[in-house]
């Protein structure tokens, strides 16, 4: 009989939409691409990992959702975790991860500029570290998607 390792991960994704070619590729129908948008934004936040399932049951939401608006353009936040995250007894896997992203969004903003940012707002699971003050957040994954349909002024 083998045996498998238990691990437990964090991870960082990212998507990108173009709400103004998604507007023309639905003939121009803002109710439809209002729709679509909402619908992409929730599948792609509650869809999870699908590997080991059986064996591991690694059912886990995201503990930070991040979105941005912007007028054109994205930024991928990938880099923030170049070098990896290493838990320590008073701050966890996901409280480090969540600090870095933060970290580096703050450095990206500085670097580049605020302009062209309509919103950035977040919802975090828990008690966890404050996001800078750059970020608005809200109470729960609703208010978010309504928060990004109305910065994307769907």
């Amino acid at each position: 009989i083998g045996t498998i390792e238990f691990n437990s991960a964090c991870f960082y994704r990212y998507a990108n939409v173009d709400v103004e070619q998604l507007r023309d590729n639905l003939a121009g129908n803002a109710d439809l691409t209002r729709q679509t948008t909402e619908a992409f934004v929730r599948a792609f936040v509650t869809s999870l990992p699908t590997g080991k399932q059986n064996s591991m049951a690694a059912h886990n939401p995201p503990s930070l959702i991040f979105a941005v608006v912007r007028e054109a353009g994205s930024w991928s936040l990938a880099n923030a975790f170049v070098q990896p995250i290493i838990p320590k007894p008073e701050r966890d896997l996901i409280a480090g991860s969540i600090a870095k992203l933060d970290g580096y969004w703050g450095n990206m903003t500085k670097m580049y500029g605020t302009k062209g940012i309509v919103e950035a707002v977040c919802v975090a699971l828990g008690e966890s570290e404050p996001l800078s003050e750059k970020i608005g957040r809200v109470e729960n994954f609703d208010a978010l998607v309504e928060r990004v349909l109305a910065a994307a002024a769907l």
